[in-house]
């Protein structure tokens, strides 16, 4: 005999109920014996199937959506972010407008990367950047901003690489006596270029390794040489020293500079190139004119 299970209480049915046949239950809901009042069951059903049937539909073409996302370089398809904003469209009325500024701004930064402008640009600059791109002032990617605005960076290269000069030039801390608060010695000193972790260890912070790729950049563009790529830069290989030596080997070795960091968190930077570092004082004075001393 069947058993019921009611809110985890077992019950036997009843002898009358045990008799009575399925085939005598009929799911109307009108009458006096309806099994279910008020409730059209077949029009329930007609809407949940109709519902799964456009749920479907919609998840094919949110796939289609999502592909079409990938190749136009968005980075929107990863698995955390393409869901909360279908999460925020399917929330507020102007969806339109929500997901076309989420889009927009992962091409954005996606035509920055391809291009190498991102590169080109110095921490400043960048972080200016990305705050553009969750402002009002937004461009939406049309095929006239994307022009007009990549004309106008490839215009400015040059100022640019000055600003990222006199910006590396301006953070310089003039606690200590090494730097010459007028000019880019044979040695500056950096602070906070570690940040200290548990258990003693120590790692580069994203501060000093972004202020390493701006003066690999600055020397590299002196120099005439390629610009290393912003995502594996010199800020990328001294974190990667500092993760594998710590304070077992506190030298770290570039192109164009040595660095040997302690543990306090500051790091001194050696020019291996002065020549190029003078050029650098060249920039310093087109800017401050009349500010840098004799050598």
């Amino acid at each position: 005999m069947t058993q019921l299970n009611i809110n985890g209480a077992t019950a036997k049915p009843t002898a009358a109920s045990a008799q009575l046949p399925v085939d005598d239950i009929e799911l109307n809901t009108s009458g006096e014996h309806a099994l279910i009042p008020s409730v059209a069951i077949d029009t329930l059903l007609a809407h949940r199937q109709a519902g799964l049937a456009s749920f479907a539909q919609a998840m094919e073409h949110l796939a289609a959506a999502r592909a079409h996302f990938v190749a136009a370089g968005s980075k929107i398809y990863r698995s955390h972010s393409f869901p909360g904003l279908v999460e925020r469209a399917v929330s507020c009325e102007a969806w339109e407008a929500v997901v076309k500024r989420e889009i927009d701004r992962t091409i954005w930064g996606h035509l920055m990367e391809e291009t190498g402008m991102m590169t080109l640009m110095n921490t400043d600059q960048r972080q200016a950047w990305h705050s553009s791109l969750y402002s009002d002032s937004m461009p939406e990617v049309t095929i006239d901003n994307v022009l007009a605005s990549f004309k106008q960076l490839h215009l400015s290269r040059e100022s640019m690489f000055e600003e990222g000069v006199v910006s590396l030039f301006e953070k310089l801390s003039w606690d200590y006596k090494t730097n010459n608060p007028r000019r880019f010695g044979k040695k500056i000193i950096l602070g906070n270029l570690l940040q200290q972790r548990y258990g003693g260890w120590v790692s580069a912070s994203t501060a000093g390794c972004a202020r390493l790729d701006d003066l690999m950049k600055a020397f590299c563009i002196l120099d005439g040489k390629t610009i290393p790529d912003v995502r594996s830069g010199a800020g990328c290989a001294f974190q990667e020293h500092v993760s594998r030596h710590d304070m077992n080997n506190p030298l770290f070795e570039m192109p164009y500079f040595t660095i040997r960091y302690f543990k306090k968190g500051s790091g001194h930077i050696t020019f291996t190139r002065p020549e190029l570092a003078e050029r650098m004082n060249d920039i310093i004075a087109r800017h401050y004119p009349g500010a840098l001393p004799p050598a």
